[in-house]
């Protein structure tokens, strides 16, 4: 067996101190802080606001898809781009504060908006330009990162998302509260454009030109196939980040209705908020320690430890109905979130089939990310209506139990891998 030729290409990097660690991935608290607030807060306020109560579910429906298709097709082709911008500057650099600043832009003019096709055209160009810029972010890594400490820095990367999503969706709902959802949109811009700004001076520019001549771009994608042939490893490990993430999102999704009505909790919304921080708390805890040990020990062992402690934690939710049992799921699913995001990151870097085209490959990778926001959010929602129908609430035993087999589902898929660092020890 031989090692993967992106874990091969980034091992012999020099070591990174951890706060370099936090420098590289430092934009990602910006963006996920904007989207945390504006996806789960200001969003289905504003559209409620233009199109009243009546088509709000629809019309919201309406906004994820587009923002879903938008993602999954804007990243391949902008990360493709951002592999061959050299520049003095570096070729991730220049398109990450680009798309942070035209991102910020199109967030502030939703402030102006008067009807819900406005308000939709300037959701397709913010997900356009956050999508540029999000492909450029997830080239740093393979970058400027060795295999050594790609677990490391990988748990850094969803310890700033998930904290920045919970950070954004508590000062929405402060605004909202207030009375003012759209002061949001104000706090949300200017934050995003702060941290494209602090990433652009933080993050080290690296080689301004190839070390060898790059195929032009329409040549490169019409060699994604055959890649992908030679390499499936990268196929299995997007599978398993869609399977897994389709779990957690479910869980997501159906976390106030819970709440509401089968542990019929009084204050059903600040019960939410504090199992959110719960959740943060978890996946904190886990991410910097499953990192460690996925850099020293392999990938694999953080990720199947990561859906096991998820597994655990959708069981107990199925049987278990107490406000008690929910909070240690919640938890269970925070240290599941924490070691899978530190774990399978790096893993699939580990596996990128054309390590030249970093970013092309990560922004393929993006169709596990969105993809599972739209299948959890669907599947759980058609489980949940037929499982609840004469009022039974059978539905909320069925999306857990579901839950608990995607998680074994996403570690079996990744089970014929070898593991590059038990390899690269080896050598």
């Amino acid at each position: 067996m031989s090692v993967s030729p992106a874990a091969l290409a980034y091992a012999s990097r020099q070591a990174l101190s951890p706060l370099m660690l936090v420098r590289l991935n430092i934009y990602w608290l910006g963006l996920s802080l904007l989207w945390g607030g504006f996806a789960i807060v200001y969003l289905p306020d504003r559209v409620e606001q233009l199109v009243g109560p009546d088509i709000k579910g629809t019309m919201l429906g309406v906004i994820t898809a587009v923002g879903v298709t938008a993602a999954i097709i804007v990243q391949p082709l902008a990360g493709g781009i951002s592999d061959r911008a050299w520049s003095r500057w570096g070729r991730r650099r220049p398109m990450l504060i680009l798309g942070a600043i035209c991102t910020a832009v199109f967030v502030l003019l939703m402030s102006l908006t008067a009807t819900y096709l406005a308000l939709l055209a300037l959701i397709l160009c913010q997900q356009i330009s956050e999508n540029f810029s999000r492909a450029a972010i997830k080239g740093v890594l393979p970058d400027l990162v060795g295999t050594t400490q790609m677990a490391r820095a990988s748990s850094i990367n969803g310890i700033l998302n998930i904290g920045g999503t919970v950070i954004g969706a508590t000062i929405a709902g402060v605004f909202l509260d207030a009375g003012n959802p759209g002061g949001f949109v104000f706090v949300g811009g200017l934050t995003v454009a702060f941290a494209g700004l602090l990433a652009f001076l933080l993050i080290p520019k690296g080689p301004t030109a190839p070390a060898a001549p790059q195929p032009p771009l329409r040549s490169e994608f019409g060699q994604v196939i055959s890649y992908l042939k030679a390499q499936p490893a990268f196929v299995r490990v997007v599978a398993s980040r869609l399977v897994f993430f389709g779990a957690i999102l479910a869980a997501d999704n159906t976390l106030l209705f819970n709440l509401r009505d089968r542990l019929e909790v009084d204050n059903p919304g600040q019960w939410s908020s504090i199992l959110l921080g719960l959740l943060l708390l978890a996946t904190i805890a886990s991410a910097w320690p499953a990192g460690v040990i996925g850099d020293r020990f392999g990938r694999k062992t953080v990720v199947y430890v990561a859906c096991t402690c998820g597994c655990v934690g959708s069981i107990c939710a199925a049987f278990i109905v107490h406000i008690a049992a929910l909070g240690f799921a919640v938890a269970m699913l925070g240290f599941a979130l924490g070691a899978f995001s530190a774990g399978d990151w790096a893993l699939l870097i580990d596996k990128i089939p054309n390590p030249n085209s970093a970013g092309l490959y990560l922004g393929l990778a993006n169709f596990a990310g969105a993809g599972g926001d739209a299948v959890g959010t669907l599947w759980a929602g058609i489980v949940l209506d037929l499982g609840n129908r004469g009022g039974q609430l059978h539905g909320f035993t069925i999306v857990y139990l579901v839950m608990a087999l995607f998680m074994i589902a996403a570690a079996l898929i990744l089970r014929p891998l070898q593991d590059d660092v038990a390899l690269l020890k080896s050598i």
